[in-house]
Order: structure tokens, then C-alpha cells, then sequence
């Protein structure tokens, strides 16, 4: 390196000691002469070269950073740092530029610069950072920012993430729409504030374990927060709610997960409701069987008597042997929800024919109606044949002796669909407006003088068959004049009549 009389570097009029240092330094560093209006660089250091690519020789003279922009001169930061010129102002940029090889880096600049004892500019002074990795590591926690943002959007699962001042830092879209709290009255709440807003929408019949302060401190164990609470919220809607809780070792301070188990809860709820029901329904026919088979045991009847204990047994072996049936049909068709029905193409005028003659004794009593026309549908037929027959027993049980029963079936077509609809009407005893509204509750019973036979499973039974059909199921009744009760089935073409007018076999 060559040097002055006076000791200072030849282009930078540096002291040589500064100049050694500038030259070793490990960050890039440029000198631009701004003296005559035009700026040119003078100086670059060896660290400079290193990050560019380019040579001293190539740089010296020449514009700076042009060669380093190359057509990617649409830039942000490129119009900022123009400005800090013109205006002579120090400023921290970041910018896109190529190295010679063609390869893009990130440049971190910072200019400032040099003015002359009577204020004029001389310099530019600029320190280069290559800030590649730093970028790629930014825009990868970007990218990796909105998927996660976009995952917990997504989520029916509400998430709360608390920093570690004990602030809430950040609650998903799901979290807001569980409890009914606002976004913007929640955002840094403390742990128990939120606790509080959210114990204050729930049950207060129900227990709310807040997150105690003693799980949350430095020597907490993290254990001790990964046991899942029951949270019975009333606003914004009726829900149960698990809430599990994760205490992180950084950044995140504490993060909440709230599973929505309303559906489960119902679930189980209705479970034990049925078993608790179903065993009260057999209980009673078997404490009847019982005790009439150890009346029998223990005393010598006489013929007549005899006979009416053992019918009364029969009835009740048969009540309890329909119940049971009933529970098992519903309990497959739930668990299997209809897998295993049996769909084919049948004319629904054969199966009405069938539920009819099932009650043999009472089809004097039983009025059929069908069209000439074939009336198919794709059902399980035994499944529809069940559900008929469960409304045909029903409407005979309702009705009085000496009232008949009309059973009909026909075709409705309309612009959206074309339905097949069957029809079982009475003239019995009707249901209230009351009971309607139950109507199809397991263990439901309209009559609960127990005197007719039934365990209210029926048309519980009937409405899930009709419902696994894509049917729908109605019911117009009024107390004493009687029920009308309505199956209607997607229906398929009807099939052409012949010469004589009459569907083909």
C-alpha cells in the first residue's frame, strides 16, 4: 500500500493506521467521492470484493452499487436510499443485488455522509452487510408464520398463547366463536383475567377450575398442566368445552387448547338416559314374569287361573323380547348407520300388500289404497316393510275396535322431486301438540297409563329407517279425532302401462 509524506492512504486521504483497519475490517466498506456533484467510488476494501465478487479495479470510478442492481432496479429501499442522498442524510437500507457470478444477496447498507470543515459535502462513507442467510432465515419464518396462522384459522379447535410477561398474545378465529368473547376486550389479559371472562360465560351450576398460579411458575412442573378440565359455557351457546394447557420453555409463555366436546357430551348424556330408561322398561316386565313364575311354583291353581298367570307371562316374555329386539335394531342401525341395509329397486305397492297381511286377524280393519302404477323406489325392503308394520301396529293399538285403519300409498311429483308417499291414518285416540313435539324420543310414550303394549322405541326405530332412505317423516294428529302419519321416498321412473292398463309384472 502506497503512502504519503504525511503518512495518510493515497485515495482516501486516510490515516495510514485508519486505512490498515478499514482494509482488514470484515464488513465491506466503500468510499464514494461526492465533491463534484457526481458520485464515483474511490475506495472499496478487500471485504467488499469478497461479498461483490467484483475487483477494486472493476468498482473504482464508477457509480456505486449500479453495477450491484443490475435490471432489478425496482426496489423499495433503492428510491429510499436515493433520497438520503439527494438529501445528504445517513440511512440503513436493505437491498436485492447480484454478485459477478450472478448470484443474488441480500445487502445490508448504511451510508453516511462526509462533510468538510466549511460544511460542503465531500464523501459518501458505506458500510456493506451481507445479510443473506438473515433474509432467507425471515422469509422462512414467514412462510412458516402463515401456514401456521393459516392451520390455526382453519382449526375448529380454539388456541389462546399467552407471552411471557403473562399477557395474551394471540387467539385463533375457532377460540372467539366457542366463548363469545371479542378480540379486542381480551387481547393482553393476564392468565386469570381470562379466566374470569371466560368463567363468566359459563354454567354456574357447573364447577370452573381456573389455571392456578402455582402451575405457572419458574419451578412449576409442566406436568402439572396437562391434565384436560370440562368447561360448561352458556353464551355465547350452550357448549362443553375440554380445555388442555401447555406451558413452553420459550417464546410462547403459556398455550391453551380448547376442544369442542358438545356432540360427545350429548352422546354420553343420552347413553346413560337410554340404559337408565331401557332398564327401567325391562325391569318391569321381568319383575311381572317373576313374580307370577313363583305364584305358580308356590301354589296349586286351578286350571283357569293358571292359564291366565302363564298368559300373562307370555305377554310380558313377548313385551320384553320386543323391547330388546327394538334396542339391538337401533343399536346396529347406529353403529352401523345403514352399511349394512340392503338397497334394491322395489314397487313400494308390494310392500304396503305385505305390512297388511302381517296383521292377519286385523286387516278386515285395515283399508288399502294403491294406484295401477308401479311405484319404485331403490329401500331396503325389509327395512321399509319394518317401518310400515311398526305404524300399522301402532295406529290399531291407538284406535278403537270398531275403527278402521286406512294404509295408502301413492306417487307426488313436483318440479324440485318426484316422492313416493306413504300413508297410515287413524281415527284413535290423537296426540297433543305437547307430545308431538317428542314424538321419535326414545322411550317416548304417548300413552303412560301403561296399559297398552310398547316400550316407545317404535317410531324412533321408523324415523331413523325413513331417515337413512333420505325420507322424511311427518305427523299431523289431533287428541281424539285421530293421527296421520307420512313416509316419502325419493321415488324412481314409474314403469309404462300396457295396452290394457295395468303395470307390467
Amino acid at each position: 500500500m502506497n503512502v504519503t509524506p504525511d503518512g495518510n492512504h493515497p485515495k482516501t486521504s486516510l490515516p495510514l493506521v485508519w486505512a490498515r483497519a478499514v482494509a482488514e475490517s470484515s464488513q465491506g466498506i466503500i468510499v464514494v467521492d461526492a465533491s463534484d456533484g457526481k458520485l464515483s467510488t474511490i475506495y472499496v476494501n478487500p471485504a467488499y470484493e469478497n461479498i461483490t465478487g467484483y475487483s477494486s479495479a472493476e468498482l473504482l470510478g464508477k457509480p456505486p452499487g449500479r453495477i450491484l442492481h443490475g435490471k432489478d432496479t425496482e426496489q423499495a429501499d433503492i428510491d429510499k436510499l436515493r433520497a438520503a442522498i439527494a438529501a445528504q442524510k445517513p440511512i440503513t437500507v436493505t437491498l436485492r443485488n447480484y454478485r459477478k457470478d450472478g448470484r443474488l444477496f441480500w445487502n445490508e447498507l448504511t451510508i453516511s455522509p462526509v462533510h468538510d470543515a466549511q460544511g460542503q459535502l465531500t464523501h459518501f462513507f458505506g458500510l456493506v452487510n451481507d445479510v443473506t442467510a438473515r433474509k432467507n432465515a425471515e422469509d422462512a419464518l414467514i412462510v412458516w408464520t402463515a401456514r401456521i396462522e393459516a392451520l390455526t384459522s382453519m382449526s375448529a379447535d380454539g388456541l389462546v398463547a399467552f407471552d411471557e410477561n403473562d399477557r395474551l398474545a394471540y387467539t385463533n378465529t375457532a377460540f372467539l366463536e366457542l366463548t363469545g368473547l371479542p378480540a379486542n376486550a381480551i387481547n393482553g389479559l393476564s392468565v386469570a383475567e381470562l379466566d374470569a371472562a371466560i368463567a363468566h360465560h359459563c354454567d354456574p351450576e357447573k364447577i370452573y377450575r381456573p389455571i392456578e398460579a402455582k402451575m405457572l411458575g419458574i419451578n412449576a412442573n409442566p406436568k402439572a398442566l396437562e391434565s384436560a378440565h370440562e368447561i360448561y359455557l352458556q353464551q355465547p351457546h350452550k357448549k362443553v368445552l375440554l380445555r388442555r394447557a401447555l406451558k413452553t420453555p420459550f417464546g410462547i409463555y403459556l398455550l391453551l387448547y380448547f376442544h369442542d366436546i358438545t356432540a360427545r357430551y350429548e352422546l354420553d348424556e343420552m347413553k346413560t338416559r337410554f340404559l337408565n330408561t331401557a332398564a327401567h322398561e325391562l325391569r318391569t316386565p321381568l319383575t311381572s314374569i317373576l313374580g307370577y313364575s313363583q305364584l305358580l311354583l308356590a301354589v296349586d291353581y286351578d286350571s283357569e287361573t293358571r292359564r291366565d298367570h302363564l298368559e300373562t307371562i307370555a305377554r310380558q316374555a313377548t313385551r320384553t323380547s320386543e323391547i330388546v329386539t327394538e334396542m339391538l335394531d337401533l343399536n346396529r342401525i347406529d353403529n352401523l348407520h345403514g352399511t349394512d341395509f340392503v338397497f334394491d329397486t322395489h314397487d313400494l305397492r308390494s310392500v304396503v300388500t305385505e305390512a297388511r297381511k302381517t296383521f292377519h286377524q286385523a286387516s278386515a280393519r285395515i283399508i288399502l289404497k294403491t294406484p295401477p302404477e308401479t311405484l319404485l323406489a331403490r329401500v331396503d325392503y325389509n327395512k321399509i316393510l319394518q317401518a310400515v308394520t311398526h305404524l300399522l301396529d301402532n295406529a290399531l293399538k291407538f284406535s278403537p275396535a270398531d275403527q278402521t285403519i286406512t294404509l295408502s300409498v301413492g306417487r307426488d311429483d313436483n318440479e324440485s322431486d318426484a316422492r313416493v308417499k306413504i300413508v297410515v291414518e287413524d281415527q284413535g285416540i290423537g296426540i297433543s301438540q305437547i307430545d308431538l313435539a317428542r314424538l321419535g324420543e326414545r322411550f317416548f310414550r304417548v300413552d303412560t297409563s301403561g296399559t297398552l303394549p310398547g316400550a316407545g322405541l317404535g317410531i324412533a326405530l321408523v324415523k331413523t329407517i325413513v331417515d337413512l332412505h333420505k325420507g322424511t317423516f311427518t305427523v299431523h294428529s289431533t287428541p281424539a279425532e285421530g293421527t296421520c302419519v307420512t313416509l316419502s321416498l325419493p321415488a324412481l321412473p314409474a314403469l309404462p302401462l300396457d295396452d290394457a292398463g295395468k303395470a307390467p309384472a
